[in-house]
């Protein structure tokens, strides 16, 4: 990472780790609360709100944007990433509405698997 990077970030430590992360995400923070509307990035509730309606208007099998849906995707992670930086925990607050689907499926294959092993 470069010095100017770290200057334009805000300069010292802080700084210097912004720009870190924005080098690893693929995008400034300033990014990311644009693309998902958020005017401060402590407002969870906002964050994840926004972000399972932009997730869930861009499926591809709704005509969506799988391009679009993935900056939606990257600019919550980046998000997250500051905010753990932080010192909040947002893990246990937000999820993906894949993570709520796979949960739910698991728990109906492991379902299955215990029927299965019944009737054996």
């Amino acid at each position: 990472m470069s010095q100017e990077a770290a200057k334009q970030a805000g300069g010292g430590r802080q700084g210097t780790r912004r720009a870190a992360t924005d080098s690893l995400t693929g995008m400034t923070l300033q990014e990311a609360k644009q693309i998902l509307n958020l005017n401060e990035i402590s407002d969870v509730e906002a964050l994840q709100k926004n972000y399972n309606h932009l997730f869930e208007v861009n499926e591809k099998s709704k005509g969506g944007s799988l391009y679009i849906q993935s900056k939606v995707v990257r600019a919550k992670e980046r998000i997250e990433t500051e905010l753990e930086q932080q010192g909040i925990n947002v893990q246990q607050s937000t999820q993906t509405p894949d993570s709520d689907i796979n949960t739910s499926q698991d728990t109906n294959s492991d379902s299955n698997t215990e029927s299965h092993r019944r009737q054996s």
